[in-house]
């Protein structure tokens, strides 16, 4: 057949002997019949981006942009694997979401056997600890109230808002403060009541004295949008009007070099026996920190049954009384913001898209289209308006969920607990909550009083989608070949 082939090319018979010699030579032995599928994936050949812009000013000039990312995550840990155990020790490290962790399909695909997850028995026995651990919330000795703080307020114009958080002493200043924003920045005017909310339950209820507000920027000095000046002024008046008694304070911590002494100080205080008010971010202290603090003298506090014994050291230490979920917004680079992308945003943008392709939830189009508007986004060419919105996406959520998973458990880490732990939130945040992905997770009694907030949910046709590509026998690169090739037909 060969030799039939290479003389429609006008081939030499030595030629044609050359070539079949090779073609022998190159050929597996019997005991090689199988062959491994390529990975063709982003994960494993990262992505190579060029945009070229043609110049205003001179015709014949036109600027090359090139960026290269040769590794990602996801390989890294792969490589990693091929040499050492790794384990992942985290309470969201199997949330799926290919924007807020590893794409773990990805790994469990490429891993095979050598993937792990903790086997079932494991799990029980830890689930069976907790239940001891949290009879006092089922015996209704610990109680949890969350509440959503802007329920009955949305659609209400700011100055009935305010009517129905503050006293009448303060409306007339609030007011004239939140009514300034322009129509279009009326939402800076709802942060400014639903933080106004949380003072007031921070003062009308004294079992609270410690009180962790968890928002995506910080209060400043002076900045219109988050003004930290207006609220300490705010917080004190309402303090006097609500419970002249009683003394506390207002502060923010945030990252930087003096982070841990500032915590510290934090700590003692609050040992101390001080109330206060406590301003942060969900970079700072949504992940990973830990405020426990010594449990001060003469504070009546219930403690949690444990298998662990009496000198275990969560029993000296108790956690912030009641918290506040500001609105998560920071989950994707912002390409329709003022300021350009850095480099470091551009490719952490990119990244997430091209995850959000290979997870089959944008198409290769809308990839497209968001690539070249993030590149321009930084370069400074003229962006396309692509209208596309990444709030919905499967992935977004659970990367939200996350967040507020792991926000959550600042205030569980320890066994000494007030009678009301208090938790506050928005309706965007209960909006944004994926209660699918959390389905068989243990999570603790304030997780699960946040989540009863949520509306039931079924899971959508994506994540239908999403749960036959998983199943499928063929591996996920040839999904995706077919996938892709439908898409480009339906272009043509």
């Amino acid at each position: 057949m060969f030799r039939t082939i290479y003389k429609e090319f006008g081939l030499r018979e030595a030629q044609i002997d050359m070539m079949l010699s090779e073609i022998s030579n190159t050929r597996y032995s019997e005991h090689h019949t199988s062959v491994t599928t390529p990975d063709l994936s982003f994960y494993a050949n990262g992505f190579r981006l060029f945009e070229f812009a043609d110049d205003d000013q001179h015709q014949s000039k036109t600027e090359l942009h090139y960026f290269q990312m040769s590794t990602t995550p996801e390989n890294i840990i792969l490589f990693l694997a091929s040499h050492a155990k790794v384990i992942g020790l985290s309470a969201t490290a199997a949330l799926a979401t290919v924007t807020g962790n590893y794409d773990l399909t990805y790994l469990k695909e490429e891993l095979g056997p050598f993937y792990q997850e903790l086997p079932a028995f494991v799990q029980d026995h830890i689930q069976d600890e907790l239940q001891v651990c949290w009879t006092t919330y089922q015996e209704g000795q610990i109680q949890v109230q969350s509440e959503i703080v802007d329920h009955d307020f949305l659609g209400l114009p700011i100055e009935e808002r305010l009517q129905k958080i503050l006293p009448k002493k303060m409306l007339h200043s609030c007011v004239t403060k939140l009514g300034n924003f322009p129509g279009d920045n009326q939402y800076y005017s709802k942060c400014y009541c639903n933080i106004l909310s949380a003072f007031r339950t921070f003062w009308c209820h004294p079992e609270i004295h410690s009180f962790l507000c968890l928002n995506e920027a910080l209060p400043q000095s002076g900045k219109a949008e988050f003004d930290l000046d207006f609220f300490k002024q705010q917080f004190l008046r309402m303090g006097r009007i609500l419970a002249p008694d009683c003394k506390a304070d207002l502060l923010v911590l945030q990252s930087g070099d003096a982070f841990e002494n500032a915590k510290e100080n934090l700590r003692g205080r609050l040992s101390a026996g001080e109330k206060i008010f406590l301003f942060s971010s969900y970079n700072t202290l949504g992940e990973g920190q830990n405020l426990q603090y010594p449990v001060p003298e003469n504070l009546s506090l219930v403690s949690l049954p444990s298998v662990y014994g009496a000198e275990d050291p969560r029993y000296s230490k108790k956690d912030m009384d009641a918290l506040y979920l500001g609105d998560i917004t920071n989950l994707i680079e912002n390409r329709f913001g003022n300021a350009p992308f850095t480099r470091k945003e551009l490719f952490a943008f990119c990244t997430k898209m091209e995850s959000l392709y290979q997870n089959n939830e944008i198409s290769a189009n809308t990839l497209d289209c968001l690539i070249k508007n993030g590149i321009r986004h930084m370069t400074g060419s003229n962006s396309q308006s692509d209208y596309i919105s990444l709030k919905e996406m499967e992935s977004i959520r659970r990367q939200a969920t996350r967040h507020i998973v792991q926000a959550v458990g600042r205030i569980c880490r320890t066994f000494q607990k007030p009678q009301i732990v208090h938790i506050l939130t928005t309706q965007d945040v209960v909006n944004f909550l994926d209660p699918v992905c959390l389905l068989g997770s243990t999570l603790y009694p304030e997780m699960q009083s946040l989540l009863a907030l949520c509306p039931q949910s079924k899971e959508s046709l994506s994540e239908e989608r999403f749960a036959i590509l998983q199943n499928a026998s063929l591996p996920r690169v040839i999904a995706l070949y077919f996938t892709n090739a439908v898409q480009r037909l339906d272009t043509q």
